[in-house]
């Protein structure tokens, strides 16, 4: 396998203040023996204020497996919530969708057999490139390469900004009072169209942070819209199973994905914030090296409740005999 990072920007060109110096950026986990394969990019999720390491290498790997290229997007988060992203994440995978595209001789990718693949906030962010792909949000590419998926792969996805979004998703994106008409771009439900690439779902009936009503209102809209859909609800199942592995449950997840959260937490707490992401009062934290050791046990619960699922765990397997269907 050749594995390699590289920004998706510049530092002149990003907009925004890049906490600790880290743009976002592709991860690449390519195959080596020469052929043209299709390729998945990896939105992970976090609710817009960090990106998931859970989500990130292990599902990249799952698709690599099972013969693609793969990517993994880390695009810009905001676990401050100081300023909307609006569509600064959208942007970004936009631009690793392009790149994979326009490096598609030298990374051996089919460029027209791309998908991206996302969960919760990440599968938002996933099903909104997949259905805005042409909307004036997205900046142009002066080459005219396409920011277009070729499908797209949800699991447990925000879908609405409206009844039934996750809170947290909705804040760091959008702001307390963002227009109605920016609610409904990223509402992903009021944007499918007829010419919305095929779109598999996957979500757990009894998900408590991001109801399940989020994936049946976008395949009611996929629907309506005659757009080539699959839709699995399995019976149970905690949010944020990522692949469901034993492998992947032991959290040695490769990746790290979160170094911009942890840099935009310092330089909080440093600036004197009086509390930092998640919420937690800075006086009793201790300092920085007291919100990392809080946020290790955190982590550290949240993983012991994700335990393997040998259902779930089929689901990249029912993902790519999709891709495979559609693709012809």
């Amino acid at each position: 396998m050749q594995s390699f990072t590289l920004p998706l920007y510049a530092p002149e060109e990003y907009p925004r203040h890049a906490p600790g110096g880290i743009l976002p950026f592709l991860a690449a986990y390519l195959h080596e023996d020469g052929e043209a394969r299709p390729a998945v990019v990896v939105v992970p999720g976090g609710a817009y204020c960090f990106v998931s390491a859970g989500e990130a290498e292990p599902v990249a790997r799952a698709f690599y497996e099972r013969g693609y290229q793969a990517f993994v997007a880390v695009y810009t988060t905001d676990p401050t919530s100081t300023k909307p992203l609006g569509a600064q994440p959208l942007n970004d995978v936009a631009r690793a969708v392009r790149l994979v595209r326009r490096r598609a001789g030298e990374w051996r990718v089919l460029p027209d057999r791309v998908a991206v693949c996302g969960f919760s906030a990440g599968g938002h962010l996933a099903g909104c490139l997949a259905v805005n792909w042409a909307s004036p949000l997205i900046a142009p590419a002066p080459d005219g390469v396409s920011c277009r998926p070729d499908a797209a792969v949800l699991g447990y996805p925000v879908v609405t900004m409206g009844e039934g979004t996750h809170p947290d998703t909705y804040r760091t994106l959008l702001g307390e009072a963002p227009s109605q008409e920016m609610r409904d771009v990223m509402s992903l439900e009021k944007q499918v169209r007829a010419d919305t690439p095929p779109m598999f779902l996957w979500h757990t009936r009894d998900d408590e942070a991001v109801p399940v009503e989020n994936s049946l209102l976008l395949e009611e809209a996929l629907r309506a819209h005659g757009v080539v859909h699959e839709m699995h609800i399995f019976r149970t199942g905690v949010h944020g199973l990522s692949v469901a592995t034993p492998e992947w449950s032991q959290g040695d997840w490769g990746l790290d994905t979160e170094a911009t959260m942890r840099a935009a937490v310092c330089e909080a707490i440093e600036e004197g914030a009086q509390s930092v992401f998640p919420g937690w009062p800075v006086a009793q934290l201790g300092g920085i090296e007291g919100w990392q050791e809080k946020w290790a046990a955190r982590s550290a619960e949240k993983r012991a409740i994700r335990r393997p699922d040998e259902a779930i765990a089929l689901w990249p397997q029912m993902a790519d005999l999709f891709l495979r269907g559609v693709w012809g």
